[in-house]
């Protein structure tokens, strides 16, 4: 049996089955002028299919983020994050037209090629709640260090590890990230419920760094990225959505 709790609801639920009965997964895909959209990047789309990610080393979660607050049992605490975003790379869906429940284990795709500190690079990616006035709230991440980016079969995942990804995050898979050259990288996001309403939107947030809780990779803190968009190599998250 598994409880969990509704961000926005404020409603507890109970289930045996995970992902919850009635989930289904529902793509976005990153486009032109930092949206989110259901449809596929085309081959026609006018505007670059890339946009510049360089490494923020001031733009973190904060000191009372779920890190920070992992041992000390303090209060967790998001402030507003919309000043935070600017220093990242934000892209919006548009206002949900109805009520709709985001449940489970989310995954992001991304089309990313290193410019400069990429080999020992990192990224993190920001799932969060624009409200209509503007307001900012973070609802769950995910984060990779680009050397551990391969994946592995289904078959060494075995049950007591069962990662979304599968990866064996050993040292003979570790590689540096290559630079000039785009590759498909997947982050995985912890698990979240949150009820977006009519006029809310999704946001999916690109960071090279969380400087209040990880180490700075590359250590510096000097490194930027293009995330593409394009037809060929789409970059997208994948949400659970429920009902």
């Amino acid at each position: 049996m598994l409880h969990y709790y509704t961000l926005n609801e404020g409603t507890w639920r109970a289930t045996t089955r995970w992902p919850v009965t009635g989930t289904r997964t529902e793509r976005l895909y990153l486009a032109d002028g930092n949206a989110l959209t259901r449809q596929r990047p085309s081959a026609t789309a006018a505007g670059p299919d890339a946009d510049l990610l360089r490494l923020s080393p001031t733009a973190g979660t904060g000191p009372s983020d779920r890190w920070n607050t992992n041992l000390s049992g303090a209060p967790v605490s998001y402030p507003d994050r919309a000043a935070v975003d600017r220093e990242l790379l934000s892209y919006d869906s548009p206002p949900v037209r109805q009520d709709t429940r985001v449940t489970g284990l989310g995954r992001v795709t991304l089309d990313v090629t290193g410019i400069s500190g990429a080999s020992d690079g990192a990224l993190h990616v920001y799932l969060e709640h624009v409200a209509p006035d503007g307001r900012v709230t973070y609802l769950t991440e995910g984060q990779l260090a680009l050397a551990d980016r391969a994946t592995t079969s289904r078959r060494e995942n075995p049950d007591w590890r069962r990662l979304r990804t599968a990866r064996g995050y050993t040292s003979t898979d570790a590689a540096p990230f290559p630079q000039g050259r785009p590759r498909q990288v997947t982050l995985d996001l912890q698990p979240t419920s949150v009820l977006f309403r009519a006029g809310d939107r999704i946001r999916l947030t690109i960071a090279a760094a969380n400087p209040d809780s990880f180490e700075l990779r590359p250590a510096d803190g000097r490194a930027a990225y293009t995330i593409g968009h394009g037809a060929v190599r789409p970059s997208f998250v994948e949400l659970p959505v429920v009902g």
